[in-house]
């Protein structure tokens, strides 16, 4: 960040307005640093010939103003603003257009810092010339900006206005018309952030802040001329930092929202709604107008949320789906462990995975999940804002706007793992290579395929976002099984072993038993036992496990060995073996050897 020193500014252009040459002396620019008092402006920028770029601020003292650029805007506002700095006995001024270099640029994280470390910030109002700040919207005036002057349409002055302490503002011929503080209430009306907000500044605190769906609000109707600015000009005043991939269009402010909920944990960020709501399935919003109608959008506490969700009547427990969570009183929800009222649990791509109070809703598929934030107002009437919720699969939810009843009453609900899609995901079918043949020198054969048609000959097909298939093994002589669960969701994949005394069916390995586990699978999703991890052994390569078969015998160990073929496609090869010891861990360990050479040398190695 670098500084213009006012006086030598000053100075150079008193020999400039005689056309003198100008003469070397002290230098225009210096790097910033802690005990350098500065001003800082805040503008509308205006056509890049008509401003002062860095590299003509640079040669300034040497070549002077080339071309009378002297009598251009840009330089008027450099001149007029280091005037008022001096005023005010400051020594330095920031103004971004002559101030930041390439690598400058790169740091807009540091933007609102900069603005927050300012004595004073001057905003300069182009386009008005009374001698007072309006009061009232003038349509007709200023049509392409709300009825108010353009600076406050603009994403990147957002920052600037909240950022500094002291801001003064100033009419086309740099008269002041008022300060940030005076005029509170005004701009409170203008830009809809709250007065306190603007006299006092953002809490340092999270928690103290207003919610995250409240602060997006501020900026449902400013523009910037790329559109990946609607996302990087809000960096600053969530404290939160990324990089700037100029070209990545709107998936810019996608990925803002999930470093926000990263940071904030705050379930807000779900209570946007699109302008229209034509192809809308995406957890996220577009960009911030979808925030327009959140400006009275607050934070429950945990405490008056659970008590908000937990009065269910008894009757109305009975119509919660069988494979769902309960968490329907009050007294229930306060033993969900603390971590799950938070609003991420992890992340997948593409999906946000967390959990939700859901309720039934019109039909089997629809259901409103409520969020942990209200609109302002009295106690009794802060209830839980609602989405509405489509389930695909099992735990797959895509955001539907379904506005047919947006009432709720008092149903039966649960609390519940969801994985919420964030862009479109991958719908291709992946293939597992199966080799058990080695389980037979044991006496140990495939009896049961849940569901069957999953498997054909030696290969097992896993479609669609999510699914599974369970394979169950038995050894008939010995009374003893093994179920082996596989199992694809989001390109994540798992292989996961059950024991024959792991699920409480009281059958030996019949198909209830096979289904059984499938169901224990599906619910137990969220868990992610056994994972391969995302995104898997590079190809080539094999990663092996081990896990105890005491029901046949204390000593015995099934071994499986994972390697990724393609994208599309792994290699799962299932044995029984002596117990490893110490190596028998359910966890994935890197096996040295070539997927290739063990698939044509099975079990040999």
């Amino acid at each position: 960040m670098r500084l213009i020193n006012v006086s030598a500014f000053l100075d150079l252009d008193s020999i400039l307005k005689e056309g003198k040459e100008p003469k070397l002396g002290t230098p225009l620019l210096e790097e910033a640093h802690s005990k350098k008092r500065y001003a800082i402006l805040s503008h509308c920028w205006g056509a890049s010939e008509k401003e002062i770029q860095l590299e003509e601020m640079e040669n300034l003292p040497v070549k002077g103003m080339l071309g009378g650029k002297r009598d251009h805007a840009g330089y008027q506002k450099i001149l007029r603003s280091s005037k008022q700095a001096r005023k005010h006995n400051l020594d330095w001024i920031w103004v971004d257009v002559c101030c930041m270099d390439d690598e400058s640029r790169s740091k807009v994280n540091d933007s609102f810092r900069w603005f927050k470390d300012s004595e004073e910030c001057y905003v300069y109002l182009h386009d008005i010339d009374d001698m007072v700040f309006p009061t009232v919207p003038d349509p007709e005036r200023f049509p392409e900006s709300g009825g108010w002057p353009k600076w406050f349409s603009r994403s990147w002055t957002l920052q600037e206005l909240v950022a500094p302490r002291v801001v003064y503002f100033f009419n086309r011929n740099w008269k002041p018309i008022g300060n940030k503080k005076g005029l509170a209430s005004t701009l409170s009306k203008i830009t809809r952030i709250p007065a306190h907000i603007l006299e006092d500044g953002l809490s340092e605190s999270l928690a103290d802040r207003p919610s995250v769906a409240q602060i997006m609000s501020w900026a449902a109707d400013r523009r910037a001329s790329l559109v990946e600015d609607q996302a990087y000009s809000l960096l600053g005043l969530f404290g939160v930092e990324m990089s700037l991939l100029y070209g990545e269009g709107k998936d810019a402010f996608r990925r803002l929202q999930l470093e926000i909920i990263l940071k904030y944990k705050d379930p807000s960020i779900f209570a946007w709604h699109p302008s229209t709501t034509a192809g809308h399935s995406d957890i996220l919003a577009d960009d911030p107008s979808c925030f327009r109608n959140c400006v009275d959008v607050v934070k429950m506490e945990r405490g008056e949320f659970l008590h908000a969700i937990g009065n269910i009547p008894q009757e109305e427990q009975a119509r919660i789906p069988e494979d769902f969570i309960l968490g329907t009183t009050e007294d229930e929800l306060l033993e969900i462990p603390e971590e799950r009222l938070r609003t991420l649990d992890r992340a997948l791509n593409p999906g946000i995975q967390i959990w939700l109070p859901l309720t039934p809703y019109r039909n089997p598929t629809l259901f409103k999940a409520k969020l942990a934030c209200c609109r302002t107002g009295s106690q009794s009437d802060r209830r839980p804002l609602t989405v509405t919720l489509a389930r695909s699969e099992v735990n797959h939810y895509s955001r539907s706007f379904d506005e047919s009843d947006s009432s709720l009453k008092a149903e039966a609900q649960c609390y519940n793992w969801v994985l919420l899609p964030y862009c479109d995901p991958p719908r291709s079918d992946f293939k597992i290579l199966l080799s058990d043949n080695a389980l037979s020198h044991d006496e140990f054969t495939p009896q049961y395929t849940f569901p069957e048609e999953k498997r054909q000959g030696n290969t097992l097909t896993l479609s669609g976002i999510e699914d599974y298939v369970v394979v169950v093994y038995k050894n008939p002589k010995a009374k003893a099984c093994f179920a082996v669960a596989f199992r694809s969701r989001y390109g994540v994949h798992s292989v996961q072993f059950f024991s024959d005394d792991s699920v409480s069916s009281g059958r030996f390995a019949d198909h209830a038993y096979a289904r059984d586990v499938f169901s224990r699978v599906r619910q137990e999703v969220s868990e992610e036992i056994d994972m391969v991890k995302d995104p898997g052994p590079p190809l080539g390569t094999l990663v092996v496990k081990h896990a105890h078969l005491f029901s046949w015998s204390k000593t015995a160990s099934i071994r499986t060995v994972y390697g990724q073929l393609s994208p599309d496609s792994c290699s799962v090869t299932i044995d029984i073996i002596q117990c490893p010891g110490d190596g028998c861990t359910r966890v994935w360990k890197e096996l040295d050897a070539d997927v290739s050479e063990f698939i044509f040398m099975g079990l040999h190695i």
